[in-house]
């Protein structure tokens, strides 16, 4: 971008929530600090679907799996996925069949702990060829609010060179067009509601904190600024993709449901949200929980 400022300092980090969310630009669940809650699934799901999946198996079967679990299932990619052993299947109908099993159940147990009316709806689906989605995280107000700029704010300098510039619009790939910019790995803006106008400054995001994780298992925590931005330069090898992000502010978590293979958050995490290079669509913006 044109007069970008050589001494921009590299402070802040964090998104794919490209998903950004997020892989597949997940949606995001809220939580206490401390942790995304077990039961998120990613929004290009049918809600009834993704109340299944969020209620019996994304505990284990999250991003990254966890309590052993092999694979994760908590978005339309991972379920579609050819079942590992299983010539034909794909993870939705394996995972429809052990829901069913009563000689060994999923969750585990020693009886099927799934109801009958949620492995009705789980088969329809299953049987209608495992259709998309649009599932927003229920109850979520964020997301339900119109679009709107909260802040009545707006970027109004070009691309005369700042921390704050261009909130909401996707950095990395101006960045590596305009070839003046520092290149960022990770980048994106956090704004109050999810349906914010690019340009329009997320000031009510001012000094929420993003964490990012890599493949790893790395985490790198970052501060956001006035106009609601972050971003970051890779150091020693971090990050390695694919990446999870959270954002903190008031004692409240709001978390990625899948990794993602790109940091340029606003690419995905558009104001209605946008599939981007096979990362399903997020419901919107990266939001504060």
């Amino acid at each position: 971008m044109r007069r970008l400022l050589s001494s921009l300092l590299v402070v802040t980090a964090a998104c794919a929530l490209g998903d950004y969310s997020g892989a597949g630009g997940g949606s995001l669940s809220t939580s206490p600090d401390g942790g995304g809650g077990g039961g998120t699934v990613a929004g290009d799901l049918p809600c009834d679907v993704a109340s299944v999946l969020s209620t019996h198996c994304t505990t284990c079967h999250g991003s990254p799996p966890s309590g052993g679990a092999p694979v994760a299932l908590d978005s339309l990619a991972t379920l579609t996925a050819a079942a590992a052993g299983y010539p034909g299947q794909n993870y939705a109908q394996r995972s429809l069949f052990r829901m069913q099993d009563s000689a060994s159940p999923m969750p585990p147990g020693t009886a099927v702990t799934v109801s009958s009316t949620e492995i009705a709806s789980f088969a329809s689906w299953v049987d209608a060829g495992t259709p998309a989605g649009g599932c927003a995280p229920a109850g979520d107000p964020v997301f339900g609010a119109p679009p709107q700029c909260t802040s009545n704010s707006d970027w109004t300098q070009g691309n005369n060179g700042s921390s704050r510039m261009h909130p909401g619009m996707a950095c990395i790939a101006c960045h590596s067009s305009g070839g003046e910019g520092p290149a960022f790995s990770v980048a994106g803006t956090v704004y109050p509601t999810g349906h914010e106008p690019d340009d329009c400054d997320g000031a009510s995001a001012n000094g929420a904190t993003v964490t990012v994780t890599d493949k790893n298992g790395t985490a790198q925590s970052f501060t956001v600024n006035a106009a609601g931005n972050f971003y970051g330069n890779a150091g020693g090898g971090w990050p390695v993709f694919p990446i999870t992000a959270t954002v903190s502010f008031n004692g409240k978590t709001r978390s990625m449901a899948t990794q993602v293979p790109s940091g340029d958050c606003n690419s995905c995490h558009t104001q209605s949200g946008t599939a981007v290079g096979g990362i399903a669509a997020p419901p919107g913006r990266v939001a504060l929980p």
